[in-house]
């Protein structure tokens, strides 16, 4: 039968600084993305088979730690937010840079953040496929891959390395 939806945990956090997602699809950005998705994309014809679908909760967004339980990730509609001890991130205002958000056309930022303030639940996911707020996650061993149902674009997320397509 389908898999059953991994359980929710509260994870504790650090106090918030000042958050500012990064403005997907908007021509206002005036700080240049790092980096940005080269050539066409694919939209994804179909969903992963056996995919278990991640329900939001009352804001819209899904929060999840990966397997490792390094990587935490914030997903909803426009946007797609990981935050990590990362092995090789640029620095983001002095500090080596613990998050990087993507947005459905596969455009990211590095930052200096933490976007799990408060009492937020995540779920654990383990090593398969996820469909959440039109987004597939398809989550291994080497690392955790988003994309977008609409765009196909999206990022690749591991403590060792992000890219973005």
């Amino acid at each position: 039968g389908p898999a059953t939806p991994p359980a929710r945990r509260r994870v504790d956090a650090p106090q918030p600084q000042a958050t500012s997602p990064i403005p997907c699809g908007r021509p206002e950005i005036t700080t240049p993305p790092l980096f940005s998705s080269p050539g066409p994309a694919r939209p994804l014809s179909k969903p992963l088979p056996g995919a278990v679908t991640l329900a939001p909760d009352g804001s819209g967004s899904v929060y999840i730690r990966t397997a490792s339980k390094r990587t935490r990730c914030a997903i909803s509609y426009e946007q797609v937010t990981c935050e990590a001890d990362f092995a090789n991130s640029p620095l983001a205002n002095g500090f080596p840079a613990n998050q990087v958000p993507t947005c459905p056309d596969g455009v990211g930022l590095w930052q200096r953040d933490s976007i799990f303030f408060g009492d937020i639940a995540v779920t654990d996911i383990a090593y398969q496929a996820y469909q959440a707020v039109g987004w597939t996650i398809d989550a291994g061993q080497t690392g955790t891959r988003f994309t977008n149902d609409r765009t196909g674009r999206g990022m690749f997320v591991s403590v060792q390395q992000v890219e973005l397509f």
